[in-house]
Parts: C-alpha cells; structure tokens; sequence
C-alpha cells in the first residue's frame, strides 16, 4: 500500500436512487483544499456551535481547521502545512485544559501519528507533538478512554504495516506504543466502544486486503492484553467501521463498508460469549461505498444513516424505519455530484438543532456542508427565558400544521411528544439536549385523523401539557 486510495479498487456506480426526501441546500465551506480526506467535527473555538478539522493527503497537504461563523460563512485556518499524507483526523481534548486539540495521521513519506495542542488565542495557535514518529502508511485514528485511567487514548491503523496499535496517554510525560494487532492485512478502518458490555474498551477495525471485520476484546492487564474475533471474514474491501446501538437492545452494534462491494452493512450485536453477530446489508449497490455516520435526520427520535459513495460521487442518507430488526429505506440522494465523495460527519451545523452534515470531495477538491431541510425545531432567540414554559399552539384549531412554541431557562434535556385522548404517543417531536433559549416547533399532522391531542414538554424537573385540535 504506497498511498491512501491505492487500496480503494473500486467499482462505477450500478445503482439508481431516488430523491425522496426533499432538497438538501449545498454550502461550500471551502472551494479549493487538494485532495481532502477525513472531515471531524468539534467546538475547536469554544464559541458553541461545531467547527470542522480537514485532512488533505496530496501535496500540498497538511492539516486544516474550519472556523463556523454562520450565518456569515467559514475562516480557513492551516494547522500543519507539512504534514504530508494526511489522512486520519480526530478533535477530542487530548491534556485536559477544556479546550479541543486535534489528532491526526499520515501515510505517505510521513509514516507518523501527531497531535496538535490548542493553544488559545485569535487566531488560535497550535503547538504540535508527536506520538509516533513511524507508523508505516499510518491512516485512521480514534481517540478514546482505552485503559480506563480517564485520559484520551489513541488508536490507530497502518495498511502497509498491517498494524492496529494503541498509545497510552501519560502526558505530559509522552506516549506509550502498544500493538494490539501486526497481522491484519491492510488494517485501516478503527473505532472504540465497549462491544461486550463489559464496561472496558474494546477495539473494532478493518482489513482492506484481509477483506475482514474483527474486533478485539480488552482483557485487561499491564499491559493490556486483546483477543481476537472475527465479525466478518467476507466484506470486499473492507474499510470504514463505525459502532452504535441502532436497535435499542443496549449492544452495541457495528456498521462497516465494503468498498470493492459497493456494500452498506451493519452487524446485529447479539450477545453471548463470544459475542454472536448477524449480518444485515442496508445498501448492497452504492458505488464505491465509503464512510458512514450517524444522526436522527427525520427527528423521529431513532438514528438514521448517512453514507458517502466515492465512485458514485453521492451523499446519501437511510431512513430507519424500525421493525423488529430494522427495516431501512433505500438511498436517499444528499448530494448526487460531490465528485470523489469521501467522509461525512453528522452535526448541527447552523444550530437549529436538525443534524446537519460535514462532507469531503476528494476530486472535487471541496469542503461542503449539507443543510438539513426537514422542518422541525428553530431556535427564536438568544435572550435568557425568564423561566420555563410552554404556549398553547398557533393556529389552534390547525390543519395540517401548527406550531408550538417553548422556553428553557437553563440546558436541558427536552422531550416534546404528543399523545391521542387515549394516552397513546403518536409522535415524538423533540428528543435531545437544548441550550437555553426560545424555540418552535412546526409540527405536520397530515398522516393523524381530526381530533382532540395532547403536547407534553419535559424538560428535567418541569412537566406541563396543553391541548390542540386537528381539524381537517
């Protein structure tokens, strides 16, 4: 493996979709970065809304950071002009100090894993250290909690070295290497969670040449000790791997792409010792599938799926429509002509608390984000509320849609559901941890029969509900 794509052989598109969700608007973050790779998201500035962290491998490369001040636009910052090969990405708080610093890896001529401290400032200054000055072809990173010593850890890939390995945190000492694997065939896609429950972290990865999905349990020790399973021996060009508990079972679950396979899979935790696996492909025909990542796109309160095709050149996302093992919808089209669509990442972007989306064009040689256009919940205003409440809907009667309106004095987590004269849910429309603020809810109740419903807010310790009518 001499560089980043060489190991992604992959296939033209084969598949047709179609666009059924609405349109998404496409912002440019930046028009022209060479050969962008990962996109990671993070409050790097600590100004509250989420910033983004860019890899760029060709020459020129390096390392680059994305100011968000919308709704005026982006300032582009370079962390590390130098850093060659640039690949994996990762913003996580590596010493402690309550502010983002930023990980990465590059292969190339480069072969080193670094991180670069935040410094503060306007503009922020960085300071960078490494924790690896030779991982052979070094590509994905992810920062974790490895050793439970509640410090940020750091995994990390090597195709050519057929490496997975970890470092140990002990700044400000330094960094202690440790190979969990040396064998694993085009090592390359790596994430941690806790796969069997039993509250360590264990590591999931994949093997572009091995063609396999595995993960490896923490046996504890000093220093700790791994043993190997195998998720999937037959995943063509197995690349990004990402973890979740998608069916609400409390397992966590592991979503992989098969990149030579065109295939969006996902693999049902199903317990036991070893833990068992049932393999499930959500998209078996996106072209040169890629990554994939997580948010509740519909505000239906499940995760959905966002995934990128990289010959495809498509953004895509996937309804989960639940069921007993999930059914999902087929591709919906975010992007169709982002050309060598390469990573995404779910965030609010525009703070209207819809899950946005950070993307990456490779041969596009863009930066873009994705406006979420589902109509839910906006933010009114930024003055403190006096105290909590909630307002009785306007139009009342309604048909379809009206919208309900609420204040939080302080964060919360803040449900909003709404409930028939018999006490049965019938929608949940807010789910998640606000900021303190006034919002609005445009609710559509065109799929509901005409009648008498209940809006319930609940936000900690404050409970209230109020009544509105359906009229068609």
């Amino acid at each position: 493996m001499n560089s980043f794509f060489t190991i992604v052989l992959l296939v033209a598109l084969s598949s047709i979709m179609s666009l059924s969700y609405g349109q998404w608007p496409k912002h440019l973050i930046d028009t022209y970065i060479y050969r962008p790779a990962i996109v990671h998201g993070g409050d790097i500035d600590g100004d509250s809304d989420p910033d983004a962290a860019v890899t760029a491998y060709s020459v020129p490369g390096g390392v680059f950071w994305y100011e968000n001040n919308l709704p005026t636009g982006w300032n582009k910052y370079t962390i590390d002009a130098t850093f060659w090969g640039a690949v994996g990405v990762f913003v996580a708080d590596i010493d402690g100090d309550d502010t983002l610093d930023v990980v990465a890896a590059a292969g190339g001529s480069t072969d080193e894993v670094v991180w670069y401290e935040n410094r503060g400032g306007t503009p922020i200054t960085w300071e960078k250290y490494t924790i690896d000055d030779y991982l052979d072809e070094a590509q994905v990173v992810y920062v974790a909690d490895i050793d439970g010593d509640n410090d940020p850890d750091v995994a990390a890939t090597a195709t050519a070295a057929n490496d997975v390995v970890w470092y140990e945190n002990n700044l400000p000492t330094g960094w202690n290497k440790y190979t969990i694997d040396e064998t694993f065939l085009g090592a390359l896609g790596v994430f941690v969670a806790d796969i069997d429950a039993d509250n360590d972290s264990d590591v999931v990865a994949t093997g572009s040449v091995a063609d396999d999905v595995v993960w490896y349990e923490n046996r504890g020790g000093t220093p700790i000790s791994w043993s190997k399973y195998t998720i999937d021996d037959n995943l063509d060009g197995a690349w990004w791997v990402d973890v979740v508990d998608i069916d609400g079972d409390t397992d966590l679950d592991v979503f992989a792409i098969g990149s030579d396979a065109n295939d969006v899979v996902w693999y049902e935790n199903s317990g036991g010792a070893p833990v068992s696996w049932t393999k499930h492909i959500i998209d078996p025909n996106l072209g040169g599938a890629f990554v994939v990542d997580f948010a509740d796109i519909d505000l239906d309160s499940d995760l959905d799926l966002v995934a990128t095709g990289f010959t495809a050149d498509m953004v895509v996302w996937y309804e989960n429509e639940g069921g007993v093992r999930i059914n999902w919808s087929s591709a919906q089209i975010i992007d169709a002509n982002l050309n060598g669509a390469n990573t995404v990442f779910a965030a609010d972007i525009d703070g209207n608390i819809n899950p946005d989306v950070f993307a990456t064009g490779t041969y596009a040689n863009q930066v873009v984000w994705y406006e979420n256009p589902v109509v839910g919940i906006k933010r009114l205003q930024e003055i403190v509320p006096a105290g909590w409440s909630l307002l009785q809907n306007y139009p009342n009667p309604f048909n379809p849609t009206t919208a309900i309106e609420f204040s939080i004095p302080k964060s919360e987590f803040v449900t909003l559901k709404v409930y028939n004269t018999l006490g049965e849910k019938v929608a949940t429309l807010v789910s998640d941890r606000l900021t303190v603020g006034s919002y609005s809810y445009q609710w559509d109740a065109s799929n509901l029969a005409s009648g008498v419903y209940l809006y319930r807010l609940q936000a900690g310790d404050y409970i209230e509900t109020r009544k509105m009518i359906l009229m068609r």
